[in-house]
C-alpha cells in the first residue's frame, strides 16, 4: 500500500456533510499527480494499452453494426425448411454463412471519429480483423427461426512497434433469420413470454405488488435480497469443530416467484407480487432485484422463466420489469440517508482509454486517470485525490465529491470509494521480495493457444512469460485448448484455469481450508500428465473477496472444492505420510492419512503445494491448473448434509450426485484415488461428415471416408453448465475481460505448424 502520510480516524465520512480539509486529513495523501500518456506508441509499454483503447473505442462507437454475418444463397439448401439444429450438426455454417463488412461506412464513420481525436487516439481500422467461431453458432433463446452467431473481432499491431505482441479481442453476437422455426421448442419459449412485456403488456402490467406504501424502493430491494440462517446441530459431512452451526441462504431470490410472500400479524401469508395466470408447466424465478440505475423511484425486477418439455427440451429467459409507484399505489419517499446511499452504490468510477484494472500501473494512480459516469438526478461527482493506492491489490481508494445539482451552495458532500480489481485472494506466497515484483507487474497476459500438435507441444520452453513480458500468466477457463489432441478428435474444451508461473512457487491457502485429497499420478504422454494434485473444500464464507461476487455468482453456494494440479510431488510429504501404489496398473504417491473422509485441516496462509517443473506436468511450461465447484448443503432434522437438487445456471432442477464433487463419487476413494480429479480437458472423436444434404439440411450421402468435423459440438456454456465448473478468476482475479492478450502463436513459430 502506498501511503505518504497517515492521519486520524476514517469515522468523519460517515457524516453526511465533511469538508474537503477535514475528510483528507482522515487518509494518506499524495502530492504527486503526473499525467500517465498510455497511448504514446513510441513507449514500448504502451503495447499494452493500446489495443485496449482501440478496441474499447470501435465498440463504445458502436462500429461493429458494419461488421455482419450473412446466409449465402445456394442450391443445395432451402433455408426457410432448414432446422438450426442441422445446420449446425452437419458443419453448414463453414459453407454458407460468410462476414459481411460495409467497408465504405465503416471508414467513413471512423474518418468522421478521427477528425474529432487527437493524432495518438485516432482509430487504426487496418488493424482490426473479424471471425466466426463456426463451432459456437447457436439457435436464438427466443426465435428458433433465428441463428445467433459468435464474432470475434480483434485488435492486433503486427509492426514492431508491438515488441510483446499484444492484442485485444472481443465476442459479439450477429443474428442471421431465416431458418425453420422448431415448432416444439417455439411452444415452450413462447409460455415463458406470455409473461413477459415485450409479448403481452397486459399481463406484464399485472406484475406488481400490493402495497407499495409500506416500503421505499431501497427498503424494498433489500428486503427481497436479504438472506436467513438455518441452524443445525450435526453435520453428516466430516467438518472442523466450530461454534458456527448455521447455513445462509437467500429469502426471496431464486426462490419460484409464486412462492414469495410475508406474513402478517395475524399470520395470514399475502403474496408479494400479484401474478396472472401461469401456463401450466411454467416457474418463473426471482432471479435479480435492484433499484434502477438511472431513477432511484423504480425498481428494476429480473425472473428466469423456465418451461420443461419432452426429451430434454426446455425454454429458459430472463424477463425484464420495470416497478414504479401510480396514483393508487405508491412508495415512500427516499430519505436523504437512502438517496446518498443508493447515489453513492450507483457511482460508476472507470479508467479513461478503456484500460484494464489488471494492467493499470496502480503505483503511479492520479486522478487524471479516472472518469465518472454517473445519471444521478441530484448530485455532481467529481473525483478530488488518490487517497491510498495499491499495486499488490490493483486498486485504489479515491476521495469523491457530490455537489447539488439544484443548490450548488449546498455544503459538498465526501466520501471515500475504491476502485480497481474485486477484493480478491492471493494464491502464491507472497513473502520472497523478488516474487511479489513479478506477482506485481501491471503488464500481466491473457494467454490464448491455437491448433498446437502434441509433438509441437515440447519445443514451448519455459520463457512464455519472459517473451511475454508477463507473470502468473492465465489463460485456458471457457476455451479450446487442442494440443491436447490429435487430428482423430474434436478440439478440447479446456475446464480449468492454467496460471503459469516458475516451478518451485509455493502455494498457500487463501482461507480456512479442508484438504480432501492429495496425490499424484506418474505418466509419460506429453501434455497429459498433472504431476501432484490437491483437492480442498473452502467455505463460501470464509472467502474474504468482494461481497457482489458472493451475492450473486456464488449465491446459495455453501462451498466451494478447489483442484489444483500439475504441483510438485515431492511436496506431499509435507502434508502428510505418503505411499507409493499400483493401482489398475498406474503409479501413484499418495497421502494416506488425508481422504474425503479424513480431511486434513489447515488455516489461512498455510503452504500446501508447490509448482511442479515441466517433467512433471506432461512436458509444457510450469503452471498450475485450477478447477473450482459449488457445493450445496441443507438442513433436514437438525442435519447438515449435502442437497438432494440445486437449481443449475437455466434454473432446472439438478441432482447433486450427478456432480463430480458430490460424496457418493468420493466414497470409494481408498481403493480408486482417482475418484477425486479435475475433469482437465472435454473431448471426443472427430466425426465424419457427409458431403451431399437434403434440401432441408439432412444428410443425403454417407460421411466420407476423408472429411473430420474436429468442432467441439456442444455449445460453452451449456457444457460448463453440466459441469458446474466455476470461474476461478471471481476467487482469484487473475484475469479480466477487457485484459491484455497474447497468442501463443504471436510468440512461437512452432505454434503455427
Amino acid at each position: 500500500m502506498n501511503k505518504q502520510k497517515l492521519f486520524k480516524s476514517f469515522a468523519l465520512i460517515l457524516t453526511p456533510a465533511v469538508t474537503l480539509s477535514s475528510f483528507i486529513s482522515c487518509f494518506s495523501t499524495d502530492s504527486t499527480n503526473v499525467t500517465n500518456n498510455f497511448l504514446d506508441s513510441t513507449q514500448k509499454g504502451n503495447s499494452i494499452y493500446i489495443p485496449q483503447y482501440q478496441l474499447g473505442t470501435f465498440l463504445e462507437q458502436k462500429l461493429d453494426q458494419f461488421v455482419n454475418v450473412s446466409y449465402i444463397q445456394n442450391n443445395v439448401l432451402d433455408q426457410s425448411e432448414v432446422l438450426i439444429s442441422n445446420f449446425k450438426k452437419n458443419l453448414l455454417p463453414h459453407k454458407y454463412l460468410q462476414i459481411n463488412v460495409d467497408q465504405f461506412k465503416l471508414i467513413n464513420a471512423v474518418n468522421k471519429l478521427n477528425d474529432t481525436l487527437a493524432q495518438n487516439k485516432k482509430i487504426n481500422i487496418n488493424n482490426f480483423s473479424y471471425e466466426i467461431e463456426y463451432s459456437q453458432v447457436k439457435e436464438n433463446d427466443r426465435d428458433t427461426s433465428v441463428l445467433d452467431v459468435p464474432v470475434n473481432i480483434r485488435y492486433f499491431d503486427p509492426s514492431e512497434n508491438n515488441k510483446w505482441k499484444r492484442e485485444q479481442d472481443f465476442v459479439v453476437i450477429k443474428q442471421v433469420p431465416g431458418f425453420k422455426i422448431d415448432e416444439e421448442k417455439q411452444k415452450l419459449i413462447n409460455k415463458v413470454l406470455k409473461l413477459d412485456m415485450q409479448s403481452n403488456k397486459e399481463n406484464a402490467q399485472k406484475f406488481d405488488f400490493n402495497d407499495k406504501s409500506k416500503y421505499s424502493t431501497l427498503s424494498f430491494v433489500k428486503l427481497l435480497r436479504s438472506k436467513e440462517k438455518i441452524s443445525y446441530k450435526e453435520s453428516l459431512v466430516p467438518e472442523e469443530q466450530t461454534k458456527d452451526k448455521t447455513l445462509e441462504k437467500t429469502k426471496f431470490l431464486d426462490k419460484n416467484i409464486q412462492d414469495i410472500f410475508l406474513v402478517d400479524q395475524n399470520g395470514k401469508k399475502d403474496l408479494i407480487f400479484n401474478l396472472p395466470t401461469i401456463d401450466e408447466g411454467v416457474n418463473y424465478y426471482l432471479k435479480d432485484v435492484k433499484v434502477a440505475d438511472d431513477d432511484f423511484s423504480k425498481i428494476e425486477i429480473t425472473l428466469r422463466g423456465v418451461a420443461v418439455g419432452e426429451k430434454n427440451n426446455f425454454a429458459s429467459l430472463d424477463l425484464h420489469f420495470t416497478i414504479a409507484s401510480d396514483n393508487n399505489n405508491k412508495f415512500k419517499n427516499l430519505t436523504d440517508e437512502e438517496f446518498l446511499e443508493l447515489s453513492k452504490e450507483k457511482l460508476n468510477v472507470k479508467l479513461k482509454n478503456h484500460l484494464s484494472f489488471i494492467n493499470y500501473p496502480w503505483d503511479k494512480a492520479n486522478v487524471n486517470d479516472f472518469e465518472i459516469t454517473s445519471k444521478n438526478s441530484k448530485y455532481n461527482a467529481s473525483i478530488v485525490q488518490v487517497l491510498e493506492k495499491s499495486q499488490e491489490t490493483r486498486s485504489a481508494k479515491l476521495a469523491i465529491k457530490f455537489t447539488n445539482k439544484q443548490n450548488p451552495s449546498q455544503e459538498p458532500i465526501y466520501f471515500a470509494k475504491t476502485v480497481g480489481l474485486p477484493k480478491h485472494l492471493e494464491l502464491f506466497n507472497r513473502e520472497d521480495s523478488a516474487t511479489a515484483e513479478k506477482l506485481n507487474k501491471p503488464e500481466r497476459v491473457h494467454l490464448t493457444i491455437p491448433e498446437l500438435p502434441r509433438e509441437n507441444l515440447l519445443q514451448i520452453t519455459n520463457s512464455v512469460n519472459e517473451l511475454a513480458n508477463s507473470f502468473a500468466t492465465p489463460g485456458g477457463y471457457q476455451e479450446f485448448r487442442t494440443f491436447y489432441t490429435n487430428t482423430n478428435f474434436t478440439a478440447a474444451l479446456h475446464i480449468g484455469e492454467d496460471v503459469l508461473v516458475d516451478a518451485g512457487m509455493i502455494l498457500k491457502t487463501f482461507a480456512k481450508s479442508k484438504i480432501i485429497s492429495a496425490y499424484a499420478l506418474e505418466t509419460n504422454v506429453p501434455g497429459s500428465g498433472i504431476g501432484a494434485q490437491v483437492a480442498m473444500e473452502v467455505q463460501v464464507k470464509d472467502l474474504d473477496i468482494d461481497q457482489s461476487i458472493k451475492d450473486n455468482q456464488l449465491r446459495n453456494v455453501d462451498s466451494l472444492i478447489f483442484f489444483f494440479i500439475h504441483l510438485d510431488p515431492s511436496f506431499l510429504s509435507q502434508l502428510g505420510t505418503v505411499t507409493t501404489e499400483t493401482i489398475s496398473n498406474r503409479k501413484y504417491q499418495i497421502v494416506k492419512n488425508i481422504t474425503p473422509q479424513t480431511p486434513k485441516y489447515l488455516a489461512k496462509g498455510q503452504p500446501f503445494a508447490k509448482i511442479g517443473t515441466t517433467e512433471v506436468n506432461g512436458g509444457w511450461t510450469p503452471h498450475t491448473h485450477i478447477e473450482v465447484y459449488p457445493v450445496y448443503y441443507e438442513v433436514k432434522d437438525g442435519k447438515k448434509q449435502e442437497v438432494d437438487t440445486f437449481l443449475n445456471w437455466d434454473y432446472i432442477p439438478v441432482k447433486f450426485s450427478s456432480l463430480r464433487v458430490s460424496s457418493q463419487r468420493f466414497k470409494d476413494y481408498d481403493k480408486n484415488p482417482s475418484s477425486v480429479k479435475v475433469v482437465g480437458v472435454k473431448t471426443s472423436t472427430a466425426r465424419r461428415v457427409a458431403t451431399e444434404f437434403n434440401k432441408d439440411g439432412t444428410a443425403k450421402s454417407k460421411p466420407s471416408s476423408t472429411i473430420l468435423d474436429r468442432d467441439y459440438i456442444n455449445n460453452i456454456r451449456e457444457e460448463f453448465n453440466k459441469l458446474q465448473a466455476l470461474n476461478p478468476n471471481w476467487i482469484f482475479q487473475f484475469r479480466t475481460n477487457n485484459q491484455s492478450t497474447v497468442r501463443l502463436e504471436s510468440l512461437y513459430s512452432e505454434a503455427n505448424k
